[in-house]
């Protein structure tokens, strides 16, 4: 299941939502630590009874003060019994150390630095007796000195391993996000600064424009003034600017014509009476020439214009027939001229497609006339 980063969280818990998945046989683990956000020492537990990586709280409640005392204690491996841990109500009874008593310690203490409080946090792996924990299930054999030697070595060293990858993948992750904030901050900036350009820009053209519209109202012996969509117009063309003279001449020219019946003093300009599209054409006609020459130019305004109108067809959520794509071209076309205009261009279409396999995407993977001159079957 998906979760969090495992070095966002104290590395303890990430081995305890673990530990019945690399120690399976094992009763409980319990992980005691100092944990910097609260400022306090933590206990944490997971039982084989409860569903496995299911971390429970402990209260310690009066043991505070003796595991702040062993956490002062930097031997890193300690086996101990049942009766010598701090989490049991009645204190562990004084007697002499017997041979067998040393087959009761099955209860492994693992310590490691604390980077926030420079004590340690310790871990306490709960085994069973005998070797059943190691899946030799049928095996008694009571678990002997050099077993846990072996086993303490291994868990030590293996735990100790996973901390140094998990404290590397954090400082990792750091860098990356240190990085990416970097990158994201310089690109907000850049875009702030295209903005601020893009409204410079805006303001330029409308200066402009407003210097042509004085000198050619002055010319016609009337006012003129812009509509708000006319002066948003404006302020985002994007063509060549050599031809706004002319734009804004035929503006003026279309719209004293259509109010020739009232012969108005004052000519307001609206949006459509700015026709860009005259110029956008030919431009588009020019590179195009570059680009394939001569030749396939007919070729490649139809694919252009069949995209097109297949990218607002989509848009619109209509089905991607020729019937559809026909009526939304520019000057809507029928579907059987459709048909006839791919058959006439087929080999030049099919020259452009392997040309540019990055261009007109939709018509060529959509729109199925095109679909079938590609795969042989027009």
């Amino acid at each position: 299941m998906a979760g969090n980063y495992s070095f966002l969280s104290h590395p303890f818990e990430v081995i305890l939502r673990n530990a019945h998945a690399f120690l399976p046989g094992i009763d409980k683990v319990v992980a005691v630590y100092f944990d910097s956000e609260s400022g306090t020492i933590q206990a944490r537990c997971v039982t084989r009874e409860f569903q496995p990586g299911h971390i429970e709280a402990m209260e310690l409640g009066d043991s505070k003060v003796i595991l702040q005392k062993q956490r002062q204690d930097k031997n890193p491996c300690i086996w101990c019994s049942k009766e010598n841990i701090p989490f049991i109500t009645t204190p562990p009874v004084n007697k002499q150390v017997q041979i067998m008593d040393e087959y009761s310690n099955i209860i492994l203490q693992l310590r490691f630095p604390n980077e926030n409080d420079e004590y340690q946090d310790i871990l306490f792996f709960y085994f069973k007796e005998n070797i059943s924990n190691f899946g030799v299930s049928t095996n008694n054999k009571l678990l002997s000195t050099e077993n846990k030697s072996i086993i303490s070595f291994i868990l030590y060293n293996f735990l100790k391993t996973t901390f140094s990858i998990i404290r590397s993948d954090n400082l990792i992750h750091n860098t990356v996000t240190e990085s990416t904030i970097s990158l994201m901050s310089r690109y907000s900036n850049i875009w702030n600064e295209l903005e601020r350009s893009r409204r410079n820009y805006g303001e330029s053209l409308m200066n402009l424009c407003q210097h042509y519209i004085t000198d050619f109202a002055e010319q016609f012996g009337i006012t003129c003034t812009l509509e708000e969509r006319a002066t948003e117009r404006i302020r985002t063309y994007t063509g060549d600017i050599r031809h706004l003279l002319k734009i804004i001449e035929n503006a003026i020219i279309f719209a004293k014509n259509i109010d020739k019946i009232r012969s108005p003093k004052v000519i307001r300009i609206y949006g459509w009476h700015l026709n860009f599209d005259q110029f956008a054409y030919n431009e588009i006609c020019s590179k195009v020439d570059v680009l394939v020459g001569e030749k396939y130019k007919k070729t490649w305004l139809l694919l252009e214009k069949l995209e097109n109108a297949a990218r607002e067809v989509k848009s619109n959520n209509k089905k991607l027939i020729s019937e559809n794509v026909g009526s939304h071209c520019p000057t809507p076309i029928s579907a059987p001229a459709i048909t006839d205009a791919i058959k006439k261009h087929n080999a030049k279409i099919l020259y452009l497609m392997n040309r540019y396999p990055e261009r007109w995407t939709i018509i060529r993977n959509e729109f199925r006339p095109v679909r079938k001159l590609m795969v042989g079957d027009g």
